[in-house]
């Protein structure tokens, strides 16, 4: 994204979350030293998204919109949280990556049958698990009688075990995919009941094996 693109985004971000676009016009032009100007914050934030396409940074926006991923925990993480949720949308997008290795009846094979060698497996959300034990996740009906549908429904990409998954490992503190800990999903399935039940009953059987892993991923999930 170029800096004609990243203004295009950024007017289109604004235009859903209007509070962000006032707190950016409120930023000073000429501030004291030791503060961020306007243009010190934007630029950065440009850089930020230098990799994600204007179609993949609108659609992020669209997700967080639509409460389909954890909200940044400040405005300091809006860039960095936009950049992960565009990164997933470009890799669920692209076809799977074969590796080129030992043919098999004259196809091509992979090296790692967990993840493809894309290195990530796509998984629900750490917050959808900590909402599951929590009592808030998907479809519930609440105190005052309203019925709330799919509510904290994430997915989140978890670093393979394979050697595609290292550099992004390093990037989660090494947290890994671990059958035991991780439910892998597939995105357009998480909406269906069938689906957010089997994964209710999976956090019931695996909360005392994620409890080590809850505070790398919840710390790590909406900054990758």
């Amino acid at each position: 994204m170029d800096k004609h693109e990243f203004k295009e985004w950024l007017l289109y971000h604004t235009s859903i979350f209007r509070s962000l676009g006032t707190w950016i016009a409120e930023l000073p032009p000429n501030p004291p030293d030791g503060m961020a100007s306007r243009s010190d914050t934007t630029d950065f934030w440009c850089r930020i998204l230098r990799d994600a396409s204007l179609e993949d940074a609108k659609a992020a926006t669209e997700r967080l919109a639509a409460g389909l991923e954890p909200e940044p925990r400040s405005r300091d993480s809006i860039p960095g949280c936009v950049a992960r949720i565009a990164r997933q949308i470009a890799r669920d997008r692209a076809p799977p990556q074969l590796a080129l290795t030992r043919p098999i009846d004259g196809e091509a094979t992979v090296r790692c049958a967990q993840c493809e060698d894309l290195g990530m497996i796509y998984c629900w959300s750490a917050f959808s698990m900590q909402a599951v034990i929590d009592g808030t996740f998907g479809t519930r009906r609440r105190a005052d009688g309203v019925i709330v549908h799919n509510q904290h429904v994430y997915g989140a990409s978890v670093p393979c075990t394979c050697e595609a998954g290292d550099p992004w490992a390093k990037k989660r503190r090494g947290l890994r995919f671990d059958p035991k800990k991780w439910k892998p999903v597939l995105p357009y399935r998480m909406d269906e009941r069938k689906e957010q039940e089997a994964f209710v009953e999976f956090v019931d059987g695996a909360y005392e094996e994620w409890l080590g892993t809850r505070e790398t991923a919840i710390s790590t999930e909406s900054d990758f």
